[in-house]
């Protein structure tokens, strides 16, 4: 039996039903992006899960707002066991350490087409189709995005990921405007771009811009060597040659995808959404409100299970009650009308709270005592504290 076969044998028939907790628009949590409603702005990110229809039906199951689907590229090889291989390490805290290959990642086309026809009449919710080809041939990538609009793709999501894209971005910059406007000329749905950090952002983006680029996604892994394990520094972390580069994803990207978010509010007008290192629903909301209109889930996603999709859609609508915020539109309006606002801060001790342990004047950041007079407010003290007695206001 084909492993297409194999799949759809394994896939639960259709609902005719849907679970009106999970499929209906949710209070203050529904939006649109890249012309698209969702009911919540949570997307899975392209990942193994997507790859299957099994797994895109567990993402509608599960609450998403949408899905992107695995990326999918011109050719018609499958893996070859043994050679194709994918190795993998957790590492907590700092993420996914992945080395694969090509065909290991990248689904051919008529298994990506096959897909979207398959799962799209069984789910609630937008199906993205992603797209990587390995050159800037138009042709190639206006073939392939044609082809997955064609079987119902809601959208067209262009990875970036292996292109060679690293500052200045040069002669690149001319095949990535043809390659834009071929795509957006030849297909019926929204097309969006997956950045990387391995390019020239505010170079991409004026691109974007100039070619009738619906949207932008970010961040993806970074490409890096083999590193040394933590057990034995003589030997590596992954069975590969030291030479051979690894991606890493995870927990590590957040504050670079907290940095994106802020820069990309201030280059562009385009809707946004943001990923990498995102856990929770504290992460989540960061993130909107920082100017996001929706955000992606890989890493939590493959270490945490699908519960983590309503994990964080329940803090995010918490949080909605307690700050009797109409919508996460509203809020993240209010965001940023603040931040053309200048921030006037000062730390504070609270006498009663305090033991007296003298943590925050023997650290070295500055020289003044919490909340004195010579105190700038910096805020390093605030987290030294034991008792929580020093505070921001």
């Amino acid at each position: 039996m084909p492993a297409s076969a194999r799949e759809m044998a394994s896939v639960p028939a259709p609902r005719r039903i849907f679970d009106a907790r999970v499929c209906r628009p949710m209070d203050g949590l529904s939006t649109s992006l890249w012309g698209l409603s969702l009911r919540n702005p949570i997307i899975i990110a392209p990942s193994p899960p997507t790859a299957h229809a099994s797994g895109i039906i567990a993402a509608d199951r599960a609450g998403a707002g949408a899905v992107i689907t695995k990326s999918v590229g011109p050719h018609t090889e499958r893996p070859t066991p043994g050679t194709d291989r994918r190795q993998v390490r957790y590492v907590p805290g700092t993420g996914i350490w992945m080395q694969s290959t090509y065909r290991r990642e990248i689904l051919p086309l008529a298994e990506g087409r096959e897909l979207l026809l398959s799962v799209k009449p069984r789910v609630a919710i937008p199906v993205i189709g992603s797209v990587f080809c390995p050159s800037f041939d138009p042709v190639e990538w206006t073939r392939v995005a044609g082809a997955l609009a064609e079987a119902g793709a809601d959208a067209i999501h262009l990875d970036l990921f292996y292109l060679p894209l690293e500052p200045p971005l040069a002669a690149a910059g001319d095949g990535l405007r043809s390659l834009f406007n071929a795509v957006v000329a030849d297909v019926h749905v929204p097309v969006v771009v997956k950045l990387n950090i391995h390019l020239d952002l505010a170079g991409v983006v004026r691109i974007c811009e100039e070619t009738g680029v619906r949207g932008l996604a970010y961040l993806d892994s970074a490409r890096l060597g083999n590193p040394r394990s933590e057990h034995d520094p003589a030997s590596y972390l992954l069975p590969g040659p030291p030479s051979e580069m690894c991606g890493l994803a995870g927990e590590w990207l957040r504050p670079m995808t907290m940095a994106y978010t802020d820069r990309l509010q201030q280059l562009t007008h385009l809707e946004r959404c943001a990923g990498g290192g995102l856990f929770d629903s504290h992460d989540a909301l960061e993130a909107l409100l920082r100017g996001a209109h929706a955000i992606q889930l890989c890493t939590a996603l493959l270490v945490r299970g699908w519960g983590v999709v309503r994990e964080i859609l329940d803090g995010l609508k918490s949080y909605l009650i307690r700050t009797e915020g109409g919508s996460l539109t509203d809020l993240r309006e209010e965001c940023r009308l603040a931040r053309t606002s200048p921030l006037v801060g000062r730390v504070q001790r609270v006498p009663g709270v305090c033991v007296q342990c003298g943590r925050c004047e023997a650290q070295f950041m500055c020289r003044a005592r919490a909340g004195s007079a010579e105190c700038e407010s910096c805020g390093f003290c605030v987290e030294l504290c034991p008792v929580g007695a020093v505070l921001p206001r």
